[in-house]
Formats: structure tokens, sequence, C-alpha cells
């Protein structure tokens, strides 16, 4: 009888042995494979024992924020060949009235505010009617706008302002990309002298996917003293070289989500009064 009983526990207990190296088995290769709705260099966080799932965190790339948002963005650059129209368009389509920036002094163009968070802002931007002609065309192409069905306007290029702007831009000449020259600039405001430097190329990078760089020193981020009430959710671009634009901010130190189409365009998706706004 008892030769009869211990031949099925040591079968029962095999069993069990088996079952509980697959439970092991499954945990460590949940805990290790990435998970497919994180963006590209994201994993999931192994958890803890009788952690939540619901709570459990990620590992970022540490130039990227949270939501698809690049860190050190700064500002986004909405560019209209008519100031008016192009303000009161996107105020419309936002929900927010925007706040005057002010003229840009011998280039020929004045910008509207809308604040997307504590340091970063949308900049509407487009030829000043109380300034002459400049003796330059205006940036980002602005008197193209519109002209031989370029469109009527929108996301044209971006800035980060990163920690130092010196050594970022000696970084990127080192590795073969120049940034630009560092240009001091300043504007009035309504509440007085702005002051920043950045750095400026003679054409944008990429069809202005590639950001240009921006410190402004002692003077407050605009995003503080914009109108608010829309906030920055992600930010991703297109190219026909996606791999190539990779590489170029790469070497900024960028992580910007650039996926391959026919055109450059830069997206932005913002929460808004309004719902969720896609801006390109």
């Amino acid at each position: 009888m008892k030769r009869r009983l211990f031949v099925p526990m040591i079968a029962l207990g095999a069993v069990l042995v088996v079952v509980l190296a697959y439970e092991i088995f499954l945990h460590l290769v949940d805990a290790q494979v990435p998970h497919p709705e994180l963006y590209p260099g994201e994993r999931v966080a192994p958890q803890d024992a009788g952690s939540d799932p619901a709570r459990a965190g990620t590992l970022r790339s540490s130039t990227r924020g949270a939501m698809g948002i690049p860190q050190d963005v700064d500002h986004l650059i909405y560019a209209v060949p008519d100031l008016a129209a192009g303000v009161g368009e996107i105020e419309d389509r936002l929900g927010v009235k925007s706040t005057l920036g002010g003229p840009h002094p011998g280039r020929g163009t004045r910008n509207h505010l809308l604040s997307l968070g504590e340091t970063t802002y949308l900049e509407i931007i487009g030829p000043d009617p109380e300034q002459d002609q400049p003796g330059s065309p205006r940036p980002f192409g602005i008197d193209d706008l519109g002209a031989g069905g370029l469109g009527g306007g929108g996301l044209v290029t971006w800035a980060i302002h990163p920690p130092d702007l010196e050594a970022v831009v000696a970084k990127a000449r080192e590795s073969g990309y120049d940034p630009g020259e560092i240009l001091s600039m300043s504007r009035q405001s309504p509440g007085g002298l702005l002051e920043w430097r950045l750095t400026m190329r003679l054409e944008r990078e990429a069809g202005g996917l590639v950001p240009f760089l921006i410190d402004w020193g002692e003077t407050p981020n605009p995003a503080q003293t914009s109108a608010v009430g829309c906030s920055l959710v992600d930010l991703r671009a297109e190219h026909p070289n996606p791999d190539g634009v990779g590489r170029t901010l790469a070497v900024l130190e960028v992580s910007l989500d650039v996926s391959r189409a026919p055109k450059a365009a830069l997206i932005a998706l913002l929460k808004t009064p309004n719902g969720e706004i896609e801006l390109r």
C-alpha cells in the first residue's frame, strides 16, 4: 500500500516543480520585454512584490521628457503671412486669447505668445505692419508664406534652452554640426525689455526640425508672462530622411520622434479648452 501511494506523490511533486519553474520564467521575461506602447528606448521597470502595476515606473531617455516632449524644449514657432489673421485663427482653434509680445526692430516682424507650460510657449510670428520692409528677408521664410502655393503658415521650427549654451555649441561643432553663431538679442515688451542669446543659422536645418538654441539669462522665460490655458502634450516630426535628422539631433543631445514622410513637418499636440488640437 505504501509503495502504491509513494509513486503518485513523486509524480505530483514533479508536476508542481515544472509549473513553478514556468511561472518564474514568465515573470522574468515580462520584466525584460519592452512595452509596445512606450517610446523607443523605454522599458517597463521591474515591479517589486506587491506593487501596484498601474503605478509602475518607466525608464526613459535622459533627453526626453514625459508624454513625448523633448527635454529643454523652450518654444515652438508658428509663422504666418498676416499676423492679425494668423493670431485670430490660432486663438479660435485653441480657445485662448494670446498675449501681445512685441516688435523685432529691423527684422520686420512682431509676435504674440501663448504659454504651453512653465518654461515652454508658442510664438505666433508674422510681418509687423508698423515697420518698413526690412533690408533682408524676414526670418523663418515668412515672406514666402502664402506665395506659390506654399500655404498660409504653420509650425516652422522650435528652440531648446540647454543648461550651458556654449558647451552644447562647442560639443556640436566638435561632432561636425555647427548650430550657428551665438547672437545677443533684445526686444521691448509691454512688461519691459527682454534680452536673450540664441544660435543663428542662415538656413533652417532639416526644414526646421533641428532646433536652434536659446539662453534667456536673467530674463524670465516668456512662458511665465504669457496667456495660460494650453499645454504641450506631444511633439514629433516627419521627414523624408528621418535617420539623417536623427543623427543631427543626437549631436545636440535632443530626442525627437521623427518618422518617414514625403515632406518635413513639425507636429505638436496641445491640450486646450477646445480639446486636444494638433498644430503642424
